[in-house]
């Protein structure tokens, strides 16, 4: 009878051993799993950060050519403001010139 509960106390431990290899292996297997998961997340989320960044980018420089382009047309329409103005002042420009040239002629 002590052989045969030796026996069997034998065959208990190697099933424990077993049990607790399974058991080791198994939670190698889920450590495994986590990690490689957890891989695949940051690089999901390093590329819809990516995503992100370029879209904002791109909003921004387009609203940046936008009012670029509104300023620079302010700033045509100025421009031809001025130079309408200018020209409707030429001959007034002009008579004043000759009056100076005329008159420095005069003069010497």
């Amino acid at each position: 009878m002590a052989v045969e509960n030796m026996k069997k106390i034998s065959q208990a431990e190697e099933e424990s051993a077993r049990i607790r290899r399974q058991a080791q292996e198994e939670a190698r297997k889920i450590v495994s799993d986590a990690k490689k998961e957890a891989a695949r997340l940051r690089g999901e989320i390093i590329q819809q950060a990516e995503d992100a960044y370029s879209s904002a980018i791109a909003f921004a420089e387009n609203e940046a050519q936008t009012a670029y382009d509104g300023r620079m047309a302010a700033a045509q329409d100025e421009c031809g403001q001025m130079r309408d103005t200018a020209r409707g002042h030429m001959p007034e420009a002009v008579q004043f010139i000759i009056g100076k040239v005329v008159n420095a002629s005069v003069d010497s």
